[in-house]
């Protein structure tokens, strides 16, 4: 075999053509006309040639290969002979006289490639590639990560690992805090009052995801409702996205229409959102020096010279207004404990004023139908609504984004008008 090999080394390049027939003869004869008459059957159209079509094609191809393989006949010949190694006689100017091994580079080369390349073809060394490997973090996992950015004393890093350890899959706590004190004492020999852990597991809220460490579903709403980033990333990613795609029209209208509007669209994304609550903001502006058209009370619904003043002159940053009175409010917004302001949020920005506008939902039907009663609305006209209560609900908040004030803010028109995207005249409302 080995005497074979060199041959094929020395005596003869072969095309893969070639090297593809070679393993076509090696099939057994038995084993090729079982596989041809099982193609028959299974393909009618197939149909067998007379003997001497076939004869005359057995000497065609062998005529045509014969040029071809005159080399493999030799080979094949001595092959049959069963000739020994020993009388086999090498090349005499590729041996030494040791029979020293023999260099496949100088029978290798690179016009030898197939025309065809795969993996690992050529005489290049395989390119070298990483398997990527898929890394996974549990949410315990990023907790712990959170808790580690805090300024906690030993004590109180104690108390949030045993917090987070006592969450479970779908993020609440539903132990009490006077067992996880008892906990902390019998195996880390820790006496936390329930105060301290409460005050642990109020910074442990904060952590991502929103919502986190919750007692029940309510607790875990409010969390959320009080996380107001989102309406502050959502809003910056609008304008930030603006900026970065609408280049050349943003720099457009800087130019030939609002000489400031460049320096306003960046104002809100560099700053962070000012947050107060309503009565806050109406103790501003009654000892503002800014004389308004319209005077300002405790309940009086702001209007936009106000809201603007707040953001533009006063804070210099866009403002997220919390808790307005009842009374200038849907009635299906949540009360308060107080009894006067109910849970909503306004997010106003520069030259517009108000751009976002959200609360949180009444669930009680109790509540929600005297409210309807209260505010002199027919039940009858939202018997619907009342519907989706009657049979209970979950505690729910949402928020809506002014699409046609956003799009006036990121242009700089001076009238909504301008940026609808359909005509808007006297008497073309149908519905």
């Amino acid at each position: 075999m080995q005497r074979l090999d060199l041959k094929q080394l020395l005596s003869q390049k072969l095309s893969p053509q070639q090297i593809q027939f070679i393993k076509l003869l090696q099939i057994p004869t038995a084993e090729l006309e079982t596989r041809i008459k099982e193609e028959m059957e299974m393909n009618p159209a197939l149909e067998e040639g007379s003997e001497e079509d076939k004869e005359r094609t057995d000497d065609e191809e062998d005529g045509d290969n014969d040029d071809d393989f005159d080399a493999d006949d030799s080979l094949d010949e001595d092959f049959e002979e069963g000739s020994s190694d020993e009388a086999y006689e090498g090349p005499e100017d590729n041996t030494g006289d040791d029979g020293g091994d023999l260099d496949l580079d100088d029978y290798l080369h690179s016009d030898e490639i197939a025309g065809y390349k795969m993996q690992g073809d050529g005489p290049g060394e395989e390119e070298d590639r990483d398997m990527p490997l898929a890394g996974t973090s549990t949410l315990i996992d990023s907790l712990l990560d959170q808790l580690g950015f805090l300024n906690l004393d030993e004590e109180q890093e104690a108390i949030g690992m045993q917090l987070i350890g006592s969450i479970d899959n779908d993020g609440y706590i539903r132990r009490e805090l006077s067992s996880i004190a008892n906990d902390l004492a019998f195996s880390q020999n820790i006496e936390a009052t329930e105060p301290e852990i409460e005050a642990v597991l109020r910074k442990i809220q904060t952590f991502d995801p929103a919502g986190i460490g919750a007692r029940d579903l309510r607790e875990c709403l409010l969390l959320q409702l009080e996380r107001h980033d989102q309406d502050e990333d959502f809003l910056k990613y609008l304008v930030m996205y603006a900026l970065n795609n609408c280049k050349d029209d943003l720099q457009f209208l800087n130019d030939m229409y609002d000489k400031e509007l460049l320096q306003r669209l960046n104002f809100v994304v560099t700053n962070s959102f000012e947050r107060l609550e309503y009565t806050q903001a109406v103790e501003i502006l009654k000892t503002a020096k800014q004389k308004f058209e319209y005077p300002v009370e405790w309940g009086t619904d702001l209007q936009s010279e106000h809201e603007r003043y707040l953001v533009e002159k006063h804070f210099k940053k866009p403002v997220i207004l919390t808790n307005y009175p009842k009374h200038i409010k849907a009635f299906y917004m949540k009360q308060n404990e107080d009894g006067k302001t109910v849970r909503a949020m306004d997010v106003l920005f520069p030259g517009i004023g108000e751009i976002i506008g959200g609360s949180q939902r009444e669930e009680n039907y109790e509540k929600l139908a005297a409210r309807i009663k209260e505010m002199g609305i027919h039940e009858e006209e939202l018997w619907w609504y009342l519907e989706l209560r009657k049979f209970g609900t979950a505690p729910h908040a949402g928020f809506g984004l002014g699409f046609e004030r956003l799009i006036l803010f990121i242009t700089g028109m001076g009238n909504i008008r301008d940026v609808i995207p359909f005509p808007r005249f006297p008497k073309s409302a149908t519905f």
